[in-house]
């Protein structure tokens, strides 16, 4: 089993410091779970985030945003849709808040957002089939409140934020790069390949070899 893995060479931490205090949030923008998030994003954690930091930005990213994500553009709110490289949202972005509460798999947006070094805010949904812990590589919450909490103290907290972003990227080079994720693959075609191995043939009614091109 090979798992979703991430580019750690295209993705990569930026020594300068974000000029804006831009919270993001990245992803098809047409997918249920992603427009349930950025819903809670906008209507319940960006009040109370506003209200202790007005200069603070909340950055919806990604695919296909319908109306029900365009509707919440506004203070504090901006919508970029379909854009050619995420990268440069990710690198200007202070921390990246994913509140994910329906859904399943692997998030790849939060392994590029790992990758580029960001401090990550989530819930126990948006982080599976990553072994992340609480406190070491993100923030996990489990409700709105919580949540609000931890955002707050990424806000306020430079020691945290830099922390939690070197310890998310160590992470996916450990175990979620893409030559780490492939290398079992190496080990299962390397010596099929050396041996000359090709696909079996099968003779035909007609009398010519069948078994090639029919998938």
């Amino acid at each position: 089993v090979v798992p979703n893995g991430v580019d750690c060479a295209y993705f990569r931490p930026t020594p300068e410091p974000p000029s804006r205090r831009i919270l993001l949030f990245t992803g098809n923008m047409g997918f249920p779970p992603n427009v349930e998030a950025a819903q809670i994003l906008c209507r319940e954690i960006l009040p109370d985030i506003r209200r202790a930091h007005p200069d603070v930005e909340f950055h919806l990213v990604g695919l296909h945003p319908g109306p029900a994500v365009q509707a919440l553009a506004g203070a504090g709110v901006a919508i970029h849709a379909n854009v050619p490289d995420m990268r440069p949202h990710l690198e200007s972005a202070l921390a990246y808040v994913a509140p994910l509460m329906s859904g399943a798999g692997t998030r790849l947006k939060l392994l590029e957002a790992m990758a580029t070094g960001l401090p990550i805010v989530t819930t126990p949904v948006g982080i599976e089939g990553i072994p992340a812990s609480h406190g070491r590589e993100v923030m996990i919450a489990n409700d709105v409140n919580a949540m609000v909490r931890c955002v707050l103290q990424l806000l306020t907290d430079t020691n945290t934020r830099r922390q939690l972003g070197a310890a998310a990227r160590k992470l996916v080079e450990e175990h979620f790069d893409w030559p780490v994720c492939l290398e079992p693959l190496y080990h299962l075609y390397r010596p099929l390949l050396l041996a000359g191995v090709d696909a079996p043939q099968t003779q035909a009614t007609d009398g010519q070899p069948s078994g090639r091109g029919q998938g």
